[in-house]
Order: C-alpha cells, then structure tokens, then sequence
C-alpha cells in the first residue's frame, strides 16, 4: 500500500523535483519511523537486521525511482509548456541552449511582434545550491535591469520581464537581423579599416551611455556586438548580453559572485579583470572594444595562447604585436594608434571615456570614410536575402508619365 502511494503522489501530484524528492523519501521514512516509535513506546525487542532491510528498504527503492520518473515528468512539462507560450509570448523555435539558460524566437500573442526570448529554466534554478540560485536571478534580473535603463540605439532593446507559472525568469528584447562580428570575419574575413572604424564608433555610443549610467558590460567581446539591418539601416551595431555587467553604484558595493563562472572572455580580458581588481571603471570596457577592433582588422586574437589562463596571463604580461604586421588591410598609423593605446595595460594610459574615444576615431583623416551606401552594397552583394526585405526603391521616372495641365 506504501509503495503505491509512493508511486501515485511522485508521479501524479503535480510538484517540482525537490517537492517530489521530498514527499517521496518522506513516505518511505514513514515505515521505519512508525515501528521505532512502537519499539520506544511497547519496550519490543525489535526485529533482525535481515528482516528490517526486507521491510523497510524497498519502499526507498521505490521512492528513488518514482523521483526519477517524476523528474522526467516536469522537464517534459516544462519543455511542452515553453514550446506553447510565455507570458503573453509564443514560443516558436529555440535559437541557442547554454548551461544556465535559453533563447527563444518569439512572438507577442496580440502585436504580433517578434522578439528573442531569454530564459532561466524552473529545473537550472532547482540544481543550484541555494546561494547559487539566489545570485542567479540577481543576475539575471540586474541584466535586465541594466539594459531597461540603457536608451541608446546601439543597446538591444528590452521588451519585457517576468517569471512564469512554472517559475522561469525570462526577459523579451528585441530580435535582430544581421550576424555577429564573429561571424562576420570566421565568413568574410578581416574588414576595411574605414568599416572597422564605423562600427567602433556605434560601440562607443552605446558604452558612453552605459559608463554614464553607472554601468560597466565587462564582456566586450565581437559576439556581443551584433551587425544588423535595422529598418532602412545597414550596418547597425547593437550591443548585447549584459549578464556580467556591474553597477559601479550598485547599493552597499556587494560583488556577485558564482562558483565556476568566469567574469569575462579570457581572449578579450583586460589585465585588471584577470587579475581580479576590484575597483573597476569604463576603460576595462575599452580595453576589450581594442581587442574586437584588432579582430576585426587581423582576423586574429591579440594574443594567441593554447590555455584560457595562459591566454589571460598573456593579457597582464605580453606586449600585443601591431596588427599591421598581422594583415593584408591597409591599417593607419592613426588608426593603429588608437587600438594599441586601447589596449595599455594601465587603465590610466587607455583612452579616459567611450566619448573620447568616439572622438578620436571621428578625427581620425587617413581611417577613411564608410557610407551608407557602401554598407548597402555589402549587404546587397553578401547577405542578399536580408537586403531583399528592404523596402523598394520608389520609382521616380514614373512622375514622368503625370501629365501636366496646360494653362
């Protein structure tokens, strides 16, 4: 009778893992518990070891396997009930999976816009200790947090925040069109200096506002700057992910830390970061936009090392070659300027702000100028199936054909 109420509550009572965990191995206690409190109270002398095991072991057993089951059960609830909505969101396909979450292509049920969903899964929170899954929320809420107070356009945007029945922590942004700059140099190779240059510049917009508002990303890096056709734009940057972020006037100065989580990309990490100084500001930020320019330029990392620790090592200790030396791009002496000082190692010899360095790069003659135009042609030539969505160009010839009234 104990085993098929085991079996019935874990498997048919809806509950999260640690609920069915609970009431399962609780159950099974229920028989060893009643026969020590028949034993303590009637002065029994008990029975042998062989005949308790007999009684009382299987129930655990059961209660084992029934948690099993029912964790299967709530992961397979879990995954139908993403795949039908979220909030007032449709979930459509997943675009990425990590270890501590979700992204989801989406659309809003009634404005019918679409939009990227990411996620902390019910079950990822239910495995963290509980430390752990209370800095995780923070996190993810404080990253929400952090691009909702952001305004510029070069900061995806944020549509929603909230936490579901089923008790996943998700926020809605915006869904971009375009290919990180990753992907841009693995697919087209090392870009035009004058490219190189309008796309730091956008950076800078958005990481003066941030720096600005307190805020330092922390994780500069050209999978976190995205290329995008945004309206009638070509060559739009949007900055992302914001979930290392730290709010240099966050109240009471506590740092949020989790065990095994690196802060930062070892291939992109200023010396600070590596080191683990505490005190930080928007130049750590600079730093890594040096390592995306010298990407972007070489097609190569500042510092190729077989390690991630040999690599952020390289960072503290190693002087970077001059990207020139490293690529077929014509680099100017200005231009090569500007990424080498960005990469100091001193914070103090970096550029002071993202304004600044906007600036250098606005007054920067022999970087070369890039158009509209061009970034139009670049996409008509190599990314024509986004291009295609752009509106038609009107047809001015056809004014000829109005016929003009004589007086």
């Amino acid at each position: 009778m104990l085993v098929t109420w085991i079996f019935a509550a874990a498997l048919f009572l809806p509950a999260s893992p640690l609920q069915a965990l609970v009431g399962a191995f609780g159950s099974a206690a229920m028989g060893p518990a009643a026969y020590l409190l028949v034993r303590a109270t009637l002065h029994d002398p008990g029975l042998t070891p062989n005949k308790m095991a007999v009684l009382y072991v299987p129930p655990f057993l059961v209660a084992a396997c029934a948690w099993w089951m029912s964790r299967l059960i709530f992961r397979m609830e879990c995954s139908m009930h993403h795949a039908r909505e979220l909030g007032s969101y449709e979930m459509e396909e997943v675009l990425g999976v990590g270890g501590m979450g979700e992204v989801w292509r989406a659309r809003h049920r009634l404005l019918k816009r679409e939009s990227a969903i990411k996620l902390i899964r019910a079950e990822t929170l239910l495995a963290q200790s509980g430390r752990q899954a209370d800095l995780l929320k923070r996190r993810f809420e404080l990253e929400a947090r952090a691009i909702a107070a952001l305004t510029s356009p070069h900061t995806v945007s944020l549509y929603d925040f909230g936490v579901d029945q089923s008790g996943n922590f998700y926020y809605a942004m915006e869904l971009l069109q375009g290919l990180d700059l990753e992907q841009l140099v693995k697919r087209f190779g090392p870009q035009p200096a004058a490219r190189v240059v309008y796309i730091l510049r956008q950076a800078c917009e958005s990481l003066e506002e941030a720096h600005c508002a307190g805020i330092i990303h922390r994780d500069i890096k050209p999978t976190n700057l995205f290329l995008c056709r945004l309206g009638l734009e070509f060559d739009f940057v949007k900055l992302l992910d914001f979930g290392l972020a730290r709010w240099r006037l966050m109240s009471g100065g506590g740092r949020m830390t989790m065990d095994n989580i690196t802060t930062g990309t070892p291939a992109y990490m200023a010396p600070e970061l590596a080191l683990g100084v505490d005190e930080l500001d928007g130049r750590t930020d600079l730093y890594g936009l040096g390592c995306v320019a010298y990407w972007l330029l070489t097609g190569g990392l500042v510092f190729e090392e077989p390690t991630p620790t040999a690599m952020a090592l390289a960072h503290v200790q190693k002087e970077p070659v001059r990207p020139s030396s490293r690529t077929e791009v014509r680099i100017s002496a200005e231009l090569e300027k500007i990424i080498l000082q960005c990469l100091s190692k001193k914070p103090e010899d970096r550029p002071a702000s993202a304004r600044l360095l906007r600036k250098m790069l606005e007054q920067c003659p022999e970087c070369g100028q890039w158009t509209q135009e061009d970034a139009e042609a670049w996409w008509r030539t190599n990314l024509p199936e986004l291009f295609a969505a752009r509106c038609p160009e009107p047809r001015v010839a056809g004014m000829a054909a109005v016929p003009i009234r004589s007086e």
